[in-house]
């Protein structure tokens, strides 16, 4: 807002349609112990990505770590581009718009 400066999200501008982008970004984790370790595994080789979806992609050159949520339940899945960390609960939209179909 220009009166208060408060600050709108791009859901809350009602006055004309806008077009916002999405994209998901893979970060490879640095620790596949501790990945390894979370899922109840011994060791986890190979590259492992957590995967982020964002509609603020300028956002993305100051990222410096992901959050998990504690009450979200997580999925590690085995893809030709490597193991991802998805939540469960999105993990089958996610494949699909990544391409991988209904194989995973």
């Amino acid at each position: 807002c220009l009166d208060c400066g408060s600050s709108l999200a791009e859901a809350e501008v009602e006055y004309k349609d806008k077009v916002s982008y999405a994209i998901d970004v893979a970060y490879q984790f640095k620790d596949n112990a501790a990945v390894a370790k979370a899922f109840g595994l011994n060791e986890l080789p190979g590259e492992v990505y957590g995967v982020i979806w964002t509609t603020t992609p300028w956002t993305l050159p100051a990222s410096q770590a992901i959050c998990v949520g504690p009450e979200v339940v997580y999925q590690l899945i085995d893809t030709p581009k490597g193991k991802l960390v998805l939540a469960k609960e999105l993990a089958e939209a996610a494949l699909a718009r990544f391409g991988f179909g209904a194989d995973f």
